[in-house]
């Protein structure tokens, strides 16, 4: 199964940070307009991203809660038929909720560089280290904590969950 190490961060001054992206990141940025549509589980998590003019995303994945960068473990099933999906898993399993994001997807190295403005909760910051299997947890974690610093942001609101819990716990 894919593995990485996250970090999420509230973001107070997004031009800032957007700039500091832009002057360490690989190239330009990809924009994705992004819906995701998470569903109860005994475990993990588990979302349906959707895109506007391309195939769904099935993600499951699992990644505990807190305020150092973590590890994620993760697997990813296109879908063709996401309002089927929904359907399907809305009578079995029921919707927990949505979150709406534009995205903007930069890289560095190893590292997806996510800068997001989520509907309803403001500007973030996400790290994805990718992992191989030579590469420790420990060295994703100096990865992702070398690239905060670089981006002054090593003083900067950690978020604990997922932006679902955010907009369910009323945190926007």
């Amino acid at each position: 199964m894919p593995r990485n190490i996250e970090i999420k961060l509230r973001l107070d001054s997004p031009e800032t940070t957007l700039q500091h992206i832009e002057a360490i990141s690989d190239g330009r940025a990809t924009e994705l307009i992004q819906r995701d549509i998470f569903f109860h589980t005994p475990s993990g998590r588990l979302k349906l991203r959707c895109f506007p003019h391309r195939p769904a995303e099935l993600i499951a994945y699992h990644r505990p809660d807190g305020d150092a960068p973590r590890g994620s473990t993760y697997s990813r099933v296109m879908i063709d038929d996401a309002e089927g999906l929904i359907r399907a898993l809305e009578s079995t399993v029921g919707i927990r909720g949505e979150v709406k994001k534009r995205r903007l997807l930069f890289g560095e190295e190893r590292t997806r560089i996510h800068f997001d403005e989520v509907e309803g909760l403001g500007f973030f910051l996400e790290l994805e280290v990718e992992m191989e299997e030579t590469l420790s947890d420990g060295a994703g974690r100096a990865i992702a904590e070398s690239l905060l610093k670089r981006l002054d942001l090593h003083h900067a609101e950690v978020i604990q969950g997922a932006y679902i819990d955010l907009l369910e716990n009323g945190d926007g």
